[in-house]
């Protein structure tokens, strides 16, 4: 019985949490139309940044089952929560740095704010889908160290945040 309280208290934060965000969103960024399936991260649904969201999962899900002090404590379907919680708390933060309040310099950066669709649903869909394929396959955490530490060093020195993916997408014009 215990556990079913503490399981439903769990989910309740988290919902808390994402209705939170979603408001501080909407008073920040204003209102959004409809979206693209890809593109820049104001008004689609998938950008670049969704492939190190993915990555992202899988290392959260890793780091979660090595042994520590949480051993025990996140069960075999607790990393579920895990993700959903970290995924939606850096969106949550995410917000206020999009908003200038982390620096006009991380704001500039972040170019803009995301879309809806890409902060509450994609991106943290594809941390729950990175935390399913490390499961199902655990050599793939080296892979995604790997390129999770590429993409880091190829985009924290660019102009902008979406600056690799407006090339990427310039390619495929020609």
């Amino acid at each position: 019985m215990f556990f079913e309280q503490q399981l439903v208290i769990n989910w309740s934060v988290l919902a808390v949490l994402v209705i939170v965000a979603f408001w501080v969103h909407r008073k920040l960024a204003g209102h959004q139309d409809r979206f693209k399936f890809f593109g820049h991260k104001s008004e689609a649904m998938f950008d670049l940044w969704s492939v190190q969201h993915f990555l992202s999962g899988i290392i959260v899900v890793w780091l979660i089952f090595q042994k520590g002090p949480w051993t025990g404590f996140i069960d075999k379907f607790g990393w579920l929560l895990a993700v959903c919680f970290i995924a939606y708390l850096w969106e949550f933060i995410e917000i206020f740095m999009e908003a200038g309040y982390f620096g006009k310099t991380i704001a500039i950066w972040k170019d803009g704010f995301e879309h809806w669709s890409n902060r509450f649903i994609s991106d943290p869909l594809t941390a729950v889908l990175g935390g399913i394929v490390y499961i199902e396959f655990t050599w793939i955490i080296w892979p995604a160290l790997v390129l999770n530490i590429l993409w880091f060093i190829l985009n924290v020195r660019r102009k902008h945040s979406m600056e690799i993916q407006e090339k990427f997408i310039q390619l495929f014009q020609r």
